[in-house]
């Protein structure tokens, strides 16, 4: 009879935790729901890669998923026209800050490149990393004004080292929302059309870097 109850109360144990474990999982699931609508991403241990992954399986797009779609598309052309007009301007550089001739002129008007590929180089996992922890639209919000400022700072600019400065900036800036946009819009839209969504959303890159020359 010991056996037989010793038997018996081990499959009934593992039935209640198991029962407890699933309980556990639709809580964190229900909590990370409400937290989700901020669009904020945190981290433990146990069943919460389960709950995220059935929070984020929507079967509908989200309430204003397309209007934020196209306002991030909007933003995400005048990131690339932006990040490559400096390169349609550079002869207009070349003969405004520098004699004509000068064996120097092009690599330190190619160094205004490096500028901003350094600064996004190293601004964007460590913004990445802020955007998992807070809300992506301050992230970005703060970011698009960021890089705003530089890019009109950088028509005022009267010297090729003030030049410099506001190409760091700009770096940061678009290193701020690289990051925190396409995690927006995969929470927005479910994961059937989330694959078109996000082409969508990538086709600022060819088209915004080709504008960024005209």
């Amino acid at each position: 009879k010991k056996a037989l109850g010793r038997k018996m109360f081990v499959p009934n144990r593992r039935d209640a935790i198991k029962t407890a474990s699933q309980a556990d999982a639709q809580e964190v699931e229900c909590a990370f729901t409400e937290r989700h609508r901020s669009h904020r991403l945190w981290f433990t241990i146990g069943p919460l890669p389960t709950a995220i992954g059935n929070c984020m399986s929507i079967q509908q797009p989200r309430t204003g998923a397309r209007t934020a779609l196209a306002l991030l598309l909007g933003i995400n052309f005048f990131n690339y026209i932006d990040r490559y007009i400096l390169a349609s301007v550079e002869p207009s550089i070349r003969a405004t800050f520098f004699v004509p001739g000068d064996p120097n002129a092009m690599a330190i008007t190619g160094a205004l490149g490096t500028a901003f590929i350094v600064s996004y180089m190293i601004s964007a996992p460590a913004l990445g990393w802020l955007a998992d922890r807070f809300s992506r639209w301050v992230i970005i919000g703060s970011a698009v004004i960021l890089w705003s400022l530089a890019s009109g700072a950088s028509g005022l600019a009267g010297s090729i080292a003030a030049l410099f400065i506001t190409r760091i900036f700009v770096g940061i800036g678009e290193g701020g929302y690289g990051p925190a946009a396409p995690p927006i819009i995969s929470d927005l839209f479910p994961l059937a059309t989330r694959g078109r969504v996000l082409a969508v959303f990538f086709t600022a890159i060819p088209v915004g870097s080709a504008l960024g020359y005209v």
